[in-house]
């Protein structure tokens, strides 16, 4: 049975005086390897369109390559009209490629020692200048960068900017945000990097919930590196009380926390309303903090990142007064806690990779297969099932039934684990999410089980009834 697989067409468009006419479609992708092939799924993940129309750089996933073993995704040129065999421009570039972007005058090659990656790019109107949103330092900054020279300047401070384009010359527009802030349209002005606010469309529905502002800190973490967080101090805040502590902990593990309001389960305003202090740091392997930084952790997955958070965890108890030990609630595998909350993490290392669709991550972290003599002993070193004699932490465990990243057994494992030791735990299954809770019910029910959850074993007072 054929596959039914996902394309991309071109038609001119002609002007007779009078009317617009559509002319005959081309399939601009037939000329591709096994495109005909009828059990073969290409995938178009994006596309760029040159000024002319002429040609279309296209990024697809190559279906000769097995997605679970790499996660490669190429960059093709194909022409409009099918009349240039397409050329494969990505090379043997074993890694997601994205966001391509065409400019007038040929090839270029600039800024190669700016250690950032950028999100998005595109051209001045004048072709001197690229403009590219680029994470540094938990903020998803806008540079200019000199086609010429490579030099970089930062035209925001702060905040995350996304979705950029040019508006005229002297223009750009794009949707920023900010932890305490919702996403709204602004435009800024390339001369004076002057930001201005062009819309304000969630004022009237958050006039009476409380956001607080994250506050920056950093402390010299593993390696000796300083190492970024934030803080967020809770509703009706008084220095002269204590609050139970929520450390945040981020996945992936090469991913990071963002100066970002967020309307899923993750912000982290959400447990700051509840009546927590809320602590989320970026440990060595987030992004946005140069490459070396990222790539840190290789083989390290449970020194560096943990590490990190021990000693940030001294640095809040030291210089946070108003932090009762006593209560620390919601992390993924962390000790000295009074509760967890463990979102689709992973129990046993080696036993992971034989349940994940993304086979590469463990492969690339750990330096292999768990079944490979050389490697083994990486999978096993930072291995949680290894200790499990020790868990004796109340941990309430959530899972996606469609996750394929990690698979339900390790949330299943452990649960089973906690409960023959007779120490309070729960399963909390979505039967139709995968890696990540994306329907707004499932979101509700997430974000009540976990409130309850470490209010319960903080002994904290919710201000609002959550069991209505």
């Amino acid at each position: 049975m054929a596959v039914k697989k996902p394309t991309l067409f071109a038609a001119p468009l002609a002007n007779n005086g009078s009317k617009w006419s559509i002319g005959t479609e081309t399939n601009v992708m037939k000329g591709l390897s096994q495109f005909h092939d009828p059990l073969i799924n290409w995938s178009v993940e994006s596309y760029s369109i040159d000024s002319l129309g002429e040609s279309i750089a296209l990024v697809v996933r190559n279906p000769s390559e097995d997605m679970a073993v790499t996660p490669r995704v190429d960059i093709y040129l194909v022409s409009a009209d099918n009349s240039v065999k397409p050329k494969l421009l990505t090379g043997s570039f074993n890694a997601i490629s994205d966001s391509p972007v065409f400019i007038k005058d040929g090839k270029k090659s600039v800024a190669r020692e700016w250690d950032c990656s950028p999100e998005s790019i595109v051209w001045s109107a004048n072709g001197q200048t690229i403009f590219a949103v680029a994470t540094d330092q938990g903020n998803n900054i806008i540079f200019a960068i000199n086609a010429t020279t490579g030099n970089c300047t930062r035209m925001t401070d702060a905040g995350s900017a996304m979705g950029l384009g040019t508006l005229g010359e002297n223009q750009l527009l794009f949707q920023y945000t900010e932890q305490n802030k919702c996403v709204d349209i602004h435009i800024l002005d390339i001369e004076t990097k002057e930001m201005r606010r062009l819309t304000d469309v969630n004022s009237d529905k958050l006039r009476n919930v409380y956001i607080g502002q994250a506050e920056y800190f950093w402390f010299k973490g593993a390696l000796g590196d300083q190492v970024h967080g934030w803080i967020i101090k809770p509703l009706q805040f008084n220095t002269e009380k204590k609050y139970p502590l929520a450390l945040v902990v981020h996945g992936g593990p090469q991913a990071s926390i963002q100066n970002i309001f967020t309307s899923t389960m993750w912000n982290s305003n959400i447990f700051a309303n509840t009546g927590f202090v809320t602590v989320q740091i970026n440990f060595h392997g987030s992004t946005g903090y140069g490459k070396n930084f990222t790539d840190s952790i290789k083989h390290q997955w449970g020194r560096y990142p943990y590490e990190d958070l021990m000693i940030e965890l001294d640095h809040v108890l030291d210089n946070c007064s108003y932090v009762d030990k006593a209560r620390m609630g919601w992390s993924r595998w962390v000790r000295v806690t009074a509760a967890l909350v463990c979102h689709a993490g992973i129990f046993s290392t080696p036993g992971a990779w034989y349940g994940t669709n993304e086979l590469w991550l463990p492969e690339h972290d750990f330096g292999g297969t768990p079944y490979d003599p050389k490697a083994r002993s990486n999978h096993e070193e930072f291995n949680p099932e290894r200790f499990a004699n020790e868990f004796a932490t109340p941990t309430l465990f959530i899972h996606g039934g469609s996750d394929y990243r990690v698979g339900v057994e390790q949330s299943l494992a452990p649960f089973t684990l906690l409960r023959r030791k007779n120490i309070p735990t729960k399963f909390v299954y979505f039967p139709d999410e995968d890696h990540h809770i994306s329907s707004d019910v499932d979101q509700i029910k997430w974000l009540t089980e976990v409130l309850l959850w470490i209010s319960e074993h903080t002994n904290t007072t919710l201000p609002y009834n959550l069991n209505q």
